[in-house]
């Protein structure tokens, strides 16, 4: 689940409060804010090296 609001509306209040009725009823859960979950990635991310289309320098 995704949820995009503007700041001070309740979004993590209400991921928790569904988060809890999934884990009551059986189900696993994970929470990420979304910095959070974008640095993961990118940490996890195999390394590669750049391209020819990089190794200019130009866009």
């Amino acid at each position: 689940m995704l949820l995009v609001l503007g700041t001070g509306t309740g979004k993590t209040h209400l991921a928790i409060a569904i988060a809890r009725a999934c884990i009551h009823a059986g189900a696993r859960d994970r929470f990420f804010n979304v910095v959070d979950l974008v640095n993961k990635r990118v940490a996890e991310a195999p390394r590669r090296p750049p391209g020819p289309h990089r190794a200019s320098g130009r866009c």
